[in-house]
């Protein structure tokens, strides 16, 4: 959906390139809807056929624990299994929140896991939350040509560098999304036309505002799925406030033969990325193939907002806080070696460009070796070899040529 929404601005930006292309240009929400579908169910049926050529058995079951050693799997008929196994994994993920306290949210709103399975276009879209959940899924609605309002309580993108995080929603308003910015909604009610009508307070006036849209779409967190497996049974501990299981380095639950990975396990990166590497390398020392350990430091992410947002290593807050703003530049050490701590882009293609920068800093690149490398002319990824002025100097570094 986010490449939906980039396509469409390269065939309004077409003209300006020689392109004869008739404008407005139309989007079909039911054609690309039953597209994104597909791949998902393709992807699926992948899922399944490697299981099997790989002799691994798989049971469609919504499982729970019994003991520590057996689970208990439920088919939809009703049908029961049991399955005892030496080593358990649990990465069951985790499932977007609905705010259950504000009335009519669970009945009229839907959630980021709907919106890929909508058969007709969700128009007028209020996006709640300030996650980059939120703002991906405004940004590419907005692209697409719809009218999309983003309700913030408070920063966007918490944990994320505030700077950046303000760039990328100063660009969403620039592309037409509208931002409501410290207020929370109180009440969603339907109305006799269809339209939802939405109640909200502003923070910072207090004053009790009304508006109406086709779409509310929750975006304001995930839980985890632990509720229903029972995990007292096992003996397996928790964090009683976010319900996410407690692992150590290893993975390891409370109960050393039974581990944890991805969204469920606490104190982890909710990417997929880290997930799939995660599980590979507890594989592997399962097997005695290996005895590494995952290491969650300098994680590259993206978020694929319109000007996509990648970053790895420390934000600037979490620099200046560990090592003292006198000694961080530009997000690296202001002493020799320099070790860069952190990399920020917003910019075209920011998925790629971290990604490649990401393996110098996760192996202890220096700003001097940074500024070693040749850039490749012309693309955005060059502007980060060629950065010399430092945000402390107050010098202007907007690009005025190659």
């Amino acid at each position: 959906m986010h490449q939906a929404a980039l396509l469409g601005g390269m065939i309004r930006d077409a003209p300006h390139y020689g392109w004869d292309v008739a404008q407005p240009v139309q989007h079909d929400w039911k054609k690309m809807a039953e597209a994104v579908q597909n791949h998902v169910k393709s992807l699926n049926w992948g899922h399944r056929v490697q299981l099997q050529d790989r002799k691994v058995k798989y049971f469609n079951i919504k499982a729970s624990f019994v003991n520590e050693h057996t689970i208990s799997g439920v088919t939809k008929g009703g049908k029961e299994t049991l399955l005892s196994a030496e080593h358990i994994v649990i990465a069951t993920g985790g499932r977007p929140k609905y705010p259950t306290h504000i009335e009519g949210a669970l009945e009229y709103g839907i959630t980021s896991d709907d919106i890929f399975w909508l058969k007709d276009s969700p128009g007028k879209t209020l996006v709640v939350g300030a996650s980059y959940v939120a703002l991906e899924c405004a940004g590419f609605l907005t692209g697409l040509g719809l009218d999309t309002t983003v309700m913030m309580r408070s920063i966007p993108l918490r944990g994320f560098d505030q700077q950046m995080s303000s760039l990328v929603t100063e660009y969403m308003a620039s592309q037409g999304t509208h931002f409501l910015k410290h207020c929370i909604p109180s009440r969603v009610q339907k109305l006799p036309d269809g339209q939802l009508q939405v109640t909200w307070e502003d923070l910072t006036s207090g004053i009790e505002n009304v508006g109406t849209f086709d779409t509310v779409l929750w975006a304001i967190g995930r839980i985890p799925e632990t509720r229903s497996l029972n995990l007292e049974n096992a003996g397996i501990n928790t964090n009683p406030n976010s319900q996410k299981i407690l692992v150590d380095a290893q993975e390891a639950t409370s109960v050393p033969h039974i581990y944890a990975i991805g969204d469920v396990a606490e104190g982890r990166p909710e990417l997929t990325p880290t997930a799939i590497m995660a599980g590979k390398l507890l594989a592997q020392r399962l097997c005695g193939q290996s005895s590494d350990v995952m290491d969650y430091s300098n994680v590259p992410t993206t978020i694929f907002t319109p000007l996509e947002y990648g970053c790895v290593g420390l934000s600037e807050e979490e620099a200046i806080a560990h090592y003292g703003e006198e000694h961080v530049e530009m997000v690296c050490l202001r002493k020799p070696p320099q070790l860069v701590l952190g990399l920020h882009l917003l910019g075209p293609n920011a998925g790629e460009v971290t990604q490649g920068f990401a393996l110098g800093i996760k192996f202890g690149a220096s700003y001097k070796q940074v500024m070693q490398t040749v850039g490749i002319h012309p693309t955005c990824a060059e502007e980060v070899v060629k950065l010399r002025i430092s945000k402390r100097s107050g010098l202007d570094p907007t690009v005025t040529g190659c």
